[in-house]
């Protein structure tokens, strides 16, 4: 069975795959778990692809709201196969209501906005 995180991270399934990223549903076997693991698509990696990934974390972690998933943890920069592990929302909604999703990230952005400029790391 596939892991990431020397073994942390118990690949489940696949959940999506994208041109950036793969997903997986992964259990995590330190905390008892399941997240979503953002595997980056190697082939396409930039010099400056695994600093924008650890600010991203860093950035999507100290978020706080009902519509943006908690982000639990990034990868070493050392490691082989940059990810980041994420809370995972199981999907509620038939797929014929996303539009409602994407207004709720707006709302998510906006309430967030209102709230003022993030901490720094």
């Amino acid at each position: 069975m596939e892991t990431f995180g020397s073994g942390r991270y118990l690949v489940r399934r696949l959940l999506g795959e994208g041109t950036q990223k793969t997903v997986y549903l992964v259990h995590d076997t330190t905390l008892g778990r399941d997240c979503a693991l953002s595997l980056l698509k190697t082939e396409l990696l930039q010099a400056d692809d695994l600093a924008r990934l650890r600010r991203e974390g860093q950035t999507m972690a100290r978020l706080t709201h009902a519509n943006i998933v908690t982000v639990y943890d990034i990868s070493d920069e050392a490691e082989e196969r940059p990810y980041i592990v994420s809370e995972y929302v199981p999907r509620r909604r038939p797929p014929s209501e996303a539009p409602r999703g994407r207004r709720s990230a707006a709302a998510a952005a906006r309430d967030r906005h209102r709230e003022g400029p993030l901490p720094g790391p």
